[in-house]
């Protein structure tokens, strides 16, 4: 259990020493220089919006599967668990 706790520890320390003696590097002629978003060179655009309504469209649709899945297995349990209470029904009248 210690040993769990030492380990967890350490994970945590190492990474935020090593952060602290780093150094941000320095800025370079060219980084300082202004450049106006129209001058800049044209880069290639990730379609977000179509791909974060994509992504919730998928979660959505697999939260619906699952659902209908559930349901589909209760329907299933309800009728086991009426034909088991019919069957011991006509066991105590015998």
């Amino acid at each position: 259990m210690i040993r769990r706790a030492l380990i967890v520890l350490l994970i945590a320390i190492v990474p935020a020493v090593s952060t602290v003696g780093a150094q941000a590097p320095s800025q370079t002629e060219q980084q300082k220089k202004f450049i106006p978003l129209s001058e800049a060179p044209q880069q290639e655009q990730i379609p977000s919006a179509r791909l974060v309504i994509t992504a919730y469209a998928f979660v959505v649709l697999a939260l619906f599967v699952y659902l209908v899945s559930i349901s589909k297995r209760l329907s299933g349990v309800k009728q086991e668990l009426a034909r088991l209470e019919n069957e011991t029904k006509r066991s105590r009248r015998a």
